[in-house]
Parts: structure tokens; sequence; C-alpha cells
């Protein structure tokens, strides 16, 4: 089967402080689509050209212009996040984030797979993650995670109930 096919897949990780010096959204981004899997990646979307305005008001102190932009940007990635079937995380360590673990609750609490991947040891990801993101959705690396959606898109986890909507269980 392709039950993944013309599914949405919200594409969640740090952007603002993400020191990498390569883009980690162009291979599961890749991936996603060879499944035909519609993503939504925040990073690419036009609001991402207001980030120069938003640099710029950071410089001057314009607390209402930050706010302003930052408002839009928020509303914008937590209605993708809520239109969404799943999201795939990746989850840096030793890096800021703040978005992302909204993301990763508002999706949470909506029922929805929630994947993360780390990077090399998912043992780096916060202890308090633990609390919320059962340890089997949490991978140390994409491809592990790519196996695991291999899996969905063939059927092997429809008594997963968070997989339901999927499934067309919820039909």
């Amino acid at each position: 089967m392709n039950y993944l096919k013309g599914k949405r897949c919200y594409l969640s990780g740090v952007i603002e402080f993400d020191k990498s010096t390569t883009n980690w959204r162009i291979e599961p981004k890749k991936f996603l689509a060879e499944l035909g899997i519609d993503v939504f990646d925040p990073f690419a979307h036009t609001k991402q050209k207001l980030v120069t305005e938003l640099n710029k008001a950071k410089q001057k102190r314009d607390f209402e212009t930050i706010r302003k932009i930052a408002r839009m940007f928020v509303k914008k990635d937590l209605h993708e996040t809520t239109l969404c079937h799943f999201i795939l995380s990746y989850v840096p360590k030793n890096t800021v984030m703040c978005g992302t673990w909204w993301e990763i609750h508002l999706a949470n609490s909506q029922k929805k797979p929630c994947l993360l991947v780390s990077d090399g040891d998912k043992l780096a990801i916060s202890t308090w993650i633990f609390g919320i993101i059962r340890h089997e959705s949490i991978y140390n690396n994409w491809e592990e995670a790519f196996s695991y959606l291999r899996e969905v898109n063939a059927g092997l986890h429809k008594s997963n109930e968070r997989w339901s909507d999927v499934y067309g269980l919820l039909d």
C-alpha cells in the first residue's frame, strides 16, 4: 500500500539558533516527497523573507516590530502543525529551541504522530521529552525514522491509534 501518499507532514526543527552549516531539511524533504507526502517546511515559507526586517528590528530594539513579526511566524507555523497528519522533528543536542517544542507539544496534544530525530544519540534529547513522547518515536538518525515511515506507509502500524487518521480508521 501507499498509505502516506497525499498526507501532510510538518517538518519541525531549529531555525533561529541553527548552528549547522548545512540545511538538515534537504534529505527528509527528498524522502517524504518520494513517498508522495506533502511537506510543510517552515524554513522554506515566504515568511522567512521577514528575517531581514526582524534582524533590523532587533538591532533597533524595536520590540513592537519584533512582536508583530514573531506573531506571524507563530500563527503560520502552529496553523500548519494543526493541518498536518504527523510531524517529523529534528532535535539536535545543545541547541536552543522554542518553536520546535511548541510544535511538538501541539501535535502531541492533538494525538498526532510525533517523530523526533536526534543527531546520533536519542539520550541527547531532554529527559523531559521522554515523559511526553514514547521512546519508540525518538530516533538516533534519519535512516531509523525513514525506516519506520516506510513501515507506516506499508500499513504495518494500524494498531497504533496515532496513525488512525492516516489509515482512514476515522472515516
